[in-house]
């Protein structure tokens, strides 16, 4: 999707559980993949999503392409 995205676009990953950034090699790299690019990473409190049956915490991640220049292909 990145490689697609023109520069000033934005994807919103979505949500994602609390501890999303620890676990396997490959979430890893996308970690520090993450790193290199523009990201947004906020916190969505537990109890967010009480009302449809959930109460863990998790997070927003949010990619925005800023250059032209590809960094994932």
């Amino acid at each position: 999707m990145y490689s697609l995205l023109k520069p000033k676009g934005r994807i919103i990953v979505s949500l994602v559980i609390d501890n999303w950034d620890t676990a396997s090699k490959k979430k890893k790299e996308f970690i520090q993949w993450l790193k290199d690019v523009d990201t947004e990473v906020m916190d969505v409190p537990a109890g967010a999503f009480k009302g449809s049956g959930t109460n863990v915490p998790t997070k927003i991640v949010i990619i925005n392409k800023k250059y032209s220049h590809e960094y994932f292909n």
